[in-house]
């Protein structure tokens, strides 16, 4: 069984994210580092593949460091698919396995899984402490926020592929030193032992984390590797 969307959609990464409300736009370039990232936070629970239930994402990997392809669950029978640039389509669950050279007795019985074949069970940022990372700005980087949120609003939500030479040349300028403070920023939290990081800490933690992420994006969108 196999039904196509009539227009192109999102890719593997972004499909089961967006279905579930994790991020808010539909063809937004999400890779899997930031899949791997939502899915190992509190918002989702690892579910065992044999009790999958609707709306679960699902991940196939060929090691178990490793994602190389999602996907929505519905049923054994049925799930919400996509591959590379590919439109999303409706498929048989048994049918993606396949293609990925899982054994079917992983679905239906929790065996033979290699550690290839993984689901979650996701909340939505409504409901998670992941919704603060939003809505909190550490005080003294309101000038770098401004431009990450300018930025994506050109080149992710506006799907502004396109540059002119020149724009982009600055708009890779930008980029690099938001890199820079973001790389700064991050290691000087790391380095504090997580039982000695105050609640502030924490959050502000949260959001370096989460800007590495938004600028692995854009540093994607502009060919510069960040």
């Amino acid at each position: 069984m196999l039904v196509d969307s009539a227009i192109k959609g999102p890719i593997c990464y972004t499909l089961p994210l967006f279905v579930s409300k994790i991020i808010q736009f539909p063809n937004e370039k999400v890779f899997k580092d930031e899949l791997e990232f939502w899915t190992s936070s509190s918002l989702c629970q690892a579910i065992a593949p044999n009790k999958a239930k609707v709306g679960d994402i699902g991940t196939i990997g060929f090691s178990s460091a490793m994602v190389d392809h999602a996907f929505l669950y519905i049923s054994d029978y049925i799930s919400l698919d996509t591959l590379a640039m590919r439109p999303w389509r409706l498929q048989s669950t048994f049918d993606i396995l396949k293609f990925y050279n899982v054994d079917a007795d992983c679905l239906t019985k929790g065996t033979n899984c290699l550690d290839k074949l993984k689901f979650y069970r996701c909340s939505t940022l409504k409901q998670s402490k992941y919704k603060n990372i939003f809505s909190f700005v550490p005080s003294a980087f309101f000038k770098e926020e401004e431009q990450v949120s300018i930025l994506e609003s050109m080149l992710v939500i506006g799907k502004t592929y396109s540059i002119d030479h020149s724009h982009k040349i600055r708009y890779i300028d930008i980029v690099k030193q938001l890199w820079v403070v973001q790389k700064e920023e991050f290691q000087k939290l790391e380095n504090i032992p997580p039982n000695q990081r105050t609640d502030l800490e924490t959050r502000e933690l949260d959001y370096w984390t989460f800007m590495k992420l938004r600028l692995n994006r854009l540093s994607t969108i502009l060919s510069f590797p960040g």
